[in-house]
């Protein structure tokens, strides 16, 4: 079974399906909306520094450090970017 983690500990360019978010209901129902559910493939282009990068649902967004650790994923078992279906860098990025 994979390792579930929160999204801070994905190396970027990696690939995740969210596996549940610990937030309270105001912040789950955003990230609900956005389309940040359980069983979503997201691509992770950036966490390294500042916001956390996610590429997924053709569109690209933004998450706080705060937001993204609440965010619980296990890697996927392919890097390749949901949007570019393409294991090269998001050309997106």
């Amino acid at each position: 079974m994979p390792e579930i983690k929160s999204l801070l500990e994905f190396d970027p360019g990696t690939t995740v399906r969210v596996v549940r978010i610990n937030a309270g209901r105001g912040l789950k129902q955003r990230l609900l909306s956005l389309g940040l559910v359980p069983g979503a493939d997201i691509y992770v282009l950036d966490n390294r520094h500042g916001p956390v990068k996610l590429c997924f649902n053709n569109s690209r967004i933004a998450l706080g450090r705060g937001v993204a650790a609440k965010v619980l994923a296990a890697a996927a078992s392919d890097d390749v970017c949901p949007e570019c279906e393409t294991d090269e860098p998001c050309p997106k990025k």
